[in-house]
C-alpha cells in the first residue's frame, strides 16, 4: 500500500511538473508508458529482471522522445527500491542524457522530483527490511513459544507418569507390608487358637476358642482379599509395557496402546510375552524397530510384537526357538489363548487372550 501511495505522488509531481513546461502530444504515451511500467513491478508473479528491465526499456525511450524523461522519477522508483547498489545507480547516466533536450528549469524540477521519488524508495525499502525482521523475529518467537508448549506438556506428562507410578509403588508397598506382618500374625493366632483349643476340647472355653478362631479366620479372608485387590491395582499393563519400551536396545520400539483395563493375570503374562520378545530381538536380530500393539476388542485382548529385522531367526540350524518361546507358549495356553511366531519381512510374534465370560457379559443362563 505504501508503494502504490509513492507511485500517485510521484506521478502527482510529474503533472504538476507539464502544467508549467510541456504541452507535447507525445506527453499522453509517455504517461501511459510509465503507468504500464510502474504496473509491471507491483506484480509480484513476474521475475525482478523483468521488471527492471521493463524501467530500462523506459529509461532507452527517453533518450529518443523528450516527453519520456518528465516521467522518469515514477520509473525509477522500483530500481532505487532493488537490492542491489548497481541497479539503484544505473538509471542516472541514462536520466542525464534523457534529459539533454530539455530546459534548465525543466532538469531543475525533475531532479527534484527524482530526489523525492529516491527518498520514499528508500524509505519503503528500510519499511520492508523493517517488516521482514520483525516477521522472522516473530516466528522465531512462534517457534520458541511451541518448542516450550511441546517440553511443558512432556513435563507434565512425564510428572503424571511419575506421580502414577509412585501411586502404584506405593500401593504394591503397603500390600507387602499387609501380607508380610498383619497377614502373618493373624495366620499365627489362628494356629495358636486351634493349638488351644485341642488342649480345652469339651471344656466351656471350646466354644469361644472356637468363635475367636472364626473371628480370626475370617479377618485373614479380608487381609487376604484386600492385599491381592491392592496387589492388583497396582499392576498398570500401560506402564509395564511402556517401561519396556523405554529401555535400551539397539533399535526404537513403538508402542501402540489400545486397552481400557485388564485383569492382573493376563496383564502379567502380556509383560512377559512381550519382554521375551524384546530380548529375542535384542539377542537374534538385525531390526531396527520393534512394534508393540496391545489391543483390546469385545472377546479378547491381543498383543503384537514386530519388528522388521532381515535375518530369519527359524531358517536353517539357527534358529532361535528355545525355552523363551516354549514358557510365552505356555503362558498364553493356560490363559486359553493363541499363541503363534512367524517371519515374514520381520519377526512377529502374535498373541490373543480370550476375555472371561464375565468379562465380556456372556452368561451360562
Amino acid at each position: 500500500m505504501d508503494r502504490l501511495s509513492d507511485k500517485a505522488l510521484l506521478a502527482v509531481c510529474c503533472f504538476a511538473a507539464l502544467v508549467f513546461f510541456s504541452s507535447a502530444a507525445t506527453i499522453v504515451v509517455g504517461f501511459l508508458f510509465a503507468v504500464i511500467v510502474a504496473a509491471i513491478g507491483e506484480l509480484r508473479g513476474l521475475p525482478r529482471w523483468l521488471q527492471h528491465g521493463c524501467v530500462l526499456l523506459y529509461l532507452c525511450g527517453a533518450l529518443f522522445v523528450p516527453a519520456f524523461a518528465f516521467f522518469i522519477p515514477l520509473v525509477i522508483y522500483d530500481l532505487v527500491c532493488s537490492e542491489s547498489w548497481i541497479l539503484r545507480l544505473v538509471w542516472i547516466p541514462l536520466g542525464v542524457l534523457a534529459c539533454r533536450a530539455l530546459d534548465l528549469p525543466e532538469v531543475a524540477i525533475l531532479c527534484l522530483i527524482c530526489v523525492i521519488s529516491n527518498l520514499l524508495a528508500r524509505r519503503t525499502l528500510r519499511l520492508n527490511i523493517s517488516e521482514t525482521l520483525r516477521n522472522a523475529r516473530r516466528d522465531e518467537l512462534q517457534g520458541l513459544a511451541l518448542s516450550l508448549e511441546k517440553k511443558n506438556r512432556a513435563l507434565k506428562e512425564k510428572q503424571d507418569y511419575e506421580v502414577q507410578v509412585a501411586t502404584l509403588g506405593e500401593r504394591a508397598r503397603i500390600a507387602r507390608e499387609i501380607h508380610d506382618n498383619v497377614g502373618h500374625l493373624l495366620t499365627r493366632s489362628a494356629l495358636q487358637i486351634e493349638a488351644l483349643r485341642v488342649g480345652v476340647k469339651e471344656t466351656a472355653l471350646d466354644g469361644g476358642l472356637q468363635n475367636i478362631g472364626a473371628t480370626i479366620n475370617e479377618a485373614l479372608d479380608s487381609v487376604r482379599e484386600s492385599v491381592h485387590g491392592l496387589h492388583d491395582e497396582s499392576f498398570d499393563l500401560c506402564l509395564r509395557l511402556r517401561a519396556l519400551a523405554e529401555e535400551e536396545h539397539h533399535f526404537t520400539v513403538a508402542l501402540d496402546y489400545r486397552i481400557e483395563s485388564v485383569p492382573a493375570k493376563v496383564g502379567y503374562s502380556l509383560v512377559a510375552i512381550a519382554a521375551e520378545a524384546l530380548t529375542n530381538a535384542e539377542r537374534h536380530s538385525d531390526a531396527t524397530r520393534v512394534e508393540i500393539a496391545a489391543l483390546e476388542y469385545p472377546a479378547f485382548y491381543q498383543l503384537t510384537v514386530t519388528d522388521n529385522g532381515t535375518r530369519d531367526p527359524f531358517k536353517g540350524d539357527s534358529g532361535s526357538g528355545g525355552i523363551g518361546l516354549k514358557t510365552m507358549e505356555e503362558r498364553v495356553h493356560a490363559l486359553g489363548g493363541v499363541f503363534k511366531i512367524d517371519y515374514a519381512r520381520g519377526v512377529r510374534v502374535f498373541t490373543t487372550i480370550p476375555k472371561d465370560r464375565t468379562e465380556t457379559g456372556v452368561t451360562d443362563e
